[in-house]
């Protein structure tokens, strides 16, 4: 089995560095590449291009071209290289923004080695792993489910997979599919506003670790 090649990409030299040096006890990943401070988007997919990556790294906080912007590009022009986006700073707008994009995943950039290798591995087979540090920002995980559950009630082949919903999970998927706010859900359903950021967060967990599934949806919404 090749090693899995990743590219970063980010403005900050140093914290490129760290990273390669933090991930280079990883046998089984390559960093192919690393781009700092990219003029602007054509430059930035060159880079790809040239390093044929399997997976990219990407910094947020991209100078010119936003970190959510670029992994819309790159999955337009190299639908096969995942993205797993990295934040310094907690911005709901931000991770919703990259997760919409594309991402596979979002984590912190101060993510230990032990942690972000196995993440890595993790999408370059298939996965699009939600962490629990993402799915804890404001308003995120409703937003995400919002939009997955649009993906996935119209979608007839993966109805199945709505099944392994509870009942609970279900009544609050399909009112976050008809748009309701969570406060308003949350009291329709006499819960608190933390019960219901659990069942949230299981709702969008058991839609996003079927990735065959997922992948059905999305062709059928095409």
């Amino acid at each position: 089995m090749s090693a899995v090649r990743a590219h970063i990409l980010s403005r900050d030299s140093i914290f490129i560095a760290g990273l390669r040096d933090a991930l280079q006890g990883d046998d089984d990943l390559q960093i192919s590449g690393a781009s700092t401070t990219p003029a602007g988007g054509d430059e930035t997919l060159d880079h790809l291009s040239d390093a044929s990556p399997d997976l990219l790294l990407i910094d947020l906080e991209l100078p010119a071209l936003s970190g959510a912007a670029t992994i819309a590009a790159a999955a337009a022009d190299f639908p096969t290289v995942a993205a797993i986006a990295l934040y310094d700073y907690e911005s709901d707008d931000h991770v919703f923004a990259a997760l919409e994009a594309g991402a596979a995943a979002c984590i912190a950039k101060d993510v230990a080695p032990d942690i972000l290798g196995p993440l890595i591995h993790r999408v370059c087979q298939g996965d699009r792993p939600i962490y629990e540090s993402v799915m804890e920002m404001p308003n995120v995980a409703a937003r995400l489910a919002r939009v997955l559950s649009k993906t996935w009630v119209e979608a007839q082949p993966v109805r199945p997979v709505l099944a392994t919903l509870t009942t609970r999970e279900q009544n609050v998927l399909n009112q976050l599919a008809e748009g309701v706010e969570s406060g308003d859900i949350a009291s329709a359903l006499e819960m608190s506003a933390a019960g219901l950021r659990v069942v949230v967060r299981s709702v969008v967990a058991k839609l996003t670790e079927n990735r065959s599934a997922l992948r059905i949806a999305e062709v059928c919404l095409a």
